[in-house]
């Protein structure tokens, strides 16, 4: 799947985020998003997820096999994402976030997620409900979905944000793997360890 933006503009209160931002994200290939801070990086990150709006513009999700565009209501479905902004469902479990979010996506392998259960060290809060579990522990378990999801396109904001050196060095594992998958990869970050293997770099500073 590939996603074009035409022209689009963010703005807040009569602060402009960016500008005429024109851009194509396509199938098979990495991205980062970098930009000085307050320039719009989450922002647009919500915005190619739909849960926030663009004030001009325009954004079409396509799918280069089928020649078909996307409706916004249905995109949904494509996307892996971890965003700080997005959290889980607090009152449960692992187990059961786990379980929960593969009724609605599809995985890859059981054998590859109990393997990277074991390596997150999660089994070990088998009986921690979300919302008692660590910043560290609760970014695991966010990448452990979005790496494990069987999705066109994986968008990551600050993916490493509060993991230890184990946990950085399992971040690195996944994402090579994850572009070997044949994905639309985007990274939306200044820390350069967190998108060194991605092919392309948008600076949105040029559009402010």
């Amino acid at each position: 799947m590939n996603i074009y933006l035409n022209k689009i503009s963010k703005s807040y209160n009569n602060m402009i985020l960016f500008k005429d931002l024109s851009y194509v994200f396509e199938y098979n290939k990495s991205y980062a998003i970098i930009g000085k801070n307050g320039i719009g990086k989450s922002t647009l990150a919500k915005i190619l997820i739909g849960i926030t709006s663009y004030n001009t513009g325009y954004i079409q999700y396509y799918n280069h096999i089928l020649k078909y565009h996307y409706s916004l209501d249905t995109i949904y479905k494509h996307l892996s994402i971890v965003l700080p902004s997005v959290s889980l469902i607090e009152n449960i479990d692992y187990k059961d976030i786990i379980k929960f979010h593969f009724i609605f996506k599809n995985k890859y392998s059981q054998k590859e997620i109990d393997q990277d259960i074991q390596q997150c060290n999660l089994a070990q809060y088998k009986n921690i409900l979300y919302k008692n579990m660590s910043d560290g522990i609760k970014q695991k378990l966010k990448l452990l979905l979005a790496f494990n999801t069987n999705s066109s396109i994986i968008i990551l904001d600050e993916p490493t944000m509060y993991l230890d050196k184990d946990g950085l060095i399992w971040y690195e594992e996944k994402l090579i793997k994850y572009l070997n998958k044949k994905k639309l990869i985007i990274i939306f970050s200044n820390n350069k360890n967190e998108y060194k293997f991605c092919e392309n770099i948008l600076n949105l500073n040029n559009y402010a």
